[in-house]
């Protein structure tokens, strides 16, 4: 073979090899850089999954109250950790408040929404949490309930230090009566819609309590009777008031079996259930429970 075929195929032959070595460093680093990029998941990942599931659990979420650390300077609330078996009741039990301030201050539609190590806020006193539908000082908001606090302790245990705006929630101390009880309004009644529930685009305030047509309704607790009437939404419903301040309301009857004015005791006979309202066609009692300005879960208290 003439010398520089021999040369030229040596050359070519170091070529490739070099090339070959090239490649293989390339796939070497690539490699090394998947297995790093592995142990950071493995080492970091379920860190930052972990605190993302708490934030997600948490109650205190954008647009609720402010942090739980800013709210904790004014000495009201604390923090309490959801335990296995925990529930809105032996929550509030345990601390000696209301069920509704324990779901109102944390945002809990009901016991599926508590989860084991959720950090939930608890008040020094029951109350409320109000959000604001547009702007308003400290004291418009003060003055639209009867707390069961001065307006400067109103606004130390908010922190508030400037106008409030639309979409603010603050917290007002109420003296509720959760001694007060109530009986089902419908006998023998299934739970259709629960409490701040979407029903065709309209969240109600309300519990949906589904029956056979002409089902009776019943007075759940004694009282008198404050309104009797219809409108459009409600259709045929009935408001009646109880003592501490506590108002039932009866909506989408067939027949009123009261007038205003009326006094009523537990378990008396008000109407029939029936599909008079615009809510939903069919045979469903929405029933509601208010205690002054404060709206109220309802499976909370029957």
């Amino acid at each position: 073979m003439p010398r520089d075929d021999y040369d030229d195929m040596n050359y070519s032959r170091a070529r490739d090899e070099k090339k070959g070595r090239k490649t293989l460093f390339v796939s070497v680093f690539l490699t090394l850089l998947v297995l790093i990029a592995v142990i950071l998941v493995i080492l970091f990942g379920p860190s930052e999954n972990l605190e993302s599931k708490k934030e997600e659990q948490s109650v205190i979420s954008q647009g609720a109250l402010e942090s739980s650390e800013e709210k904790q300077e004014s000495g009201f609330f604390r923090e309490y950790t959801v335990r296995d078996g925990d529930s809105v009741i032996s929550i509030s039990d345990e601390f000696s408040l209301s069920a509704e301030t324990i779901a109102s201050l944390n945002a809990i539609k009901s016991n599926s929404d508590l989860n084991a190590g959720q950090i939930i806020l608890i008040p020094e006193l029951d109350g409320v949490r109000y959000t604001l539908s547009a702007d308003e000082s400290a004291e418009e908001v003060y003055s639209r309930f009867s707390s069961s606090v001065s307006l400067d302790r109103f606004i130390e245990i908010n922190q508030i230090d400037d106008a409030l705006e639309k979409g603010d929630d603050v917290f007002v101390p109420l003296s509720i009566d959760s001694s007060f009880t109530f009986s089902r309004p419908i006998e023998s009644g299934q739970i259709k819609y629960s409490y701040r529930e979407s029903v065709n685009g309209k969240t109600i305030s309300s519990l949906g309590i589904t029956a056979e047509a002409g089902s009776a309704v019943l007075a759940s607790q004694d009282g008198v009777v404050t309104q009797a009437a219809f409108d459009s939404s409600s259709g045929r419903y009935v408001e009646i008031a109880h003592s501490s301040g506590y108002v039932t309301r009866y909506e989408n009857l067939e027949i009123i079996n009261v007038r205003k004015d009326d006094v009523v005791s537990k378990g008396d006979i008000i109407g029939t259930i029936g599909t008079s309202s615009s809510v939903d066609g069919s045979p469903v009692l929405f029933f509601s429970i208010k205690q002054g300005a404060l709206t109220l879960d309802p499976e909370l208290y029957i």
